[in-house]
């Protein structure tokens, strides 16, 4: 009888077992083969000389006020929708943590809607009018109506250029 009932205990624990395996195995298979959510997304492209949109080529060096065309990319990969991109012109510090922003200059407001599977290239003529060296030029993506003063944290995506900008100081450089 007491064999019986270990016999019993024993094959009891093996489907246990046997059971919480397949069902580990089960729950890793649904969070491995399940699709990943839908997502917008925002990168800055410019155009090489047969129009194709290409990563390379940002400008890095400008004159204050002086323009430079490069394209604001938004691809939705979910529902229709409005997205609204706003640029920023930062003065930020280097700090032991990041990055702090001393002075911020909203540039400009891209509203555009959708459609699935979308992508669209908004140009964006970038023309900084603060100088010095290291300006940031930021693009946040915001799915639902950004605020007045709009913040990285509240932004969906967020990209960002750098550049270097002087003042056109030739022109007075014969007075």
């Amino acid at each position: 009888m007491v064999n019986d009932d270990r016999a019993l205990t024993e094959t009891g624990s093996q489907v246990l077992v046997a059971a919480l395996f397949v069902l580990a195995v089960g729950s890793v298979f649904a969070v491995a083969s399940s699709p990943t959510p839908p997502e917008t997304d925002l990168f800055v492209v410019t155009q090489d000389a047969d129009g194709s949109y290409v990563a390379s080529d940002y400008p890095e060096t400008m004159t204050r006020n002086e323009s430079e065309r490069v394209f604001v990319g938004i691809t939705n990969e979910h529902r229709q929708s409005t997205v609204t991109v706003v640029v920023l012109l930062e003065r930020v510090q280097n700090e032991t943590n990041g990055f702090e922003v001393v002075e911020s200059e909203e540039r400009k407001r891209m509203t555009v809607a959708l459609r699935p599977g979308e992508t669209r290239y908004l140009p964006y003529d970038i023309s900084p009018s603060m100088t010095g060296d290291r300006l940031r030029v930021r693009f946040l993506l915001y799915e639902d109506s950004p605020s007045a003063q709009p913040t990285v944290e509240r932004a969906h995506r967020d990209v960002y250029l750098w550049v270097n900008v002087t003042n056109d100081d030739a022109s007075n450089s014969s007075l």
